[in-house]
């Protein structure tokens, strides 16, 4: 949002200068395509937040179920480093 208004603001220092009128319109143009692209993060980044504790969940009953049976729970701990893995290319996607 900074960097947008930064631009806005330097777009209207060269309009200014060279002495062409400032058009209201395509700064308000220019302010709701920085809004969308926000707005567009804030969810991507709620969506990956809730896909990892999903994921993170899941592992965690893996866990307390292999724990129950021992002859599983090398099975289980493969499961769970590979979870993590998925977790990390998830939040790293953003």
């Amino acid at each position: 949002m900074e960097a947008a208004i930064g631009f806005l603001l330097q777009t209207m220092e060269r309009w200014h200068l060279e002495d062409e009128p400032v058009h209201f319109d395509e700064f308000k143009m220019y302010l709701d395509s920085a809004e969308k692209t926000t707005d567009r993060r804030l969810d991507l980044n709620k969506t990956n937040a809730s896909l990892a504790l999903l994921i993170l969940a899941g592992l965690g009953a893996i866990m307390s179920w292999s724990y129950q049976k021992p002859e599983i729970k090398a099975i289980a701990t493969l499961a769970v480093l590979l979870g993590r893995a998925l977790i990390n290319r998830v939040c790293k996607s953003v």
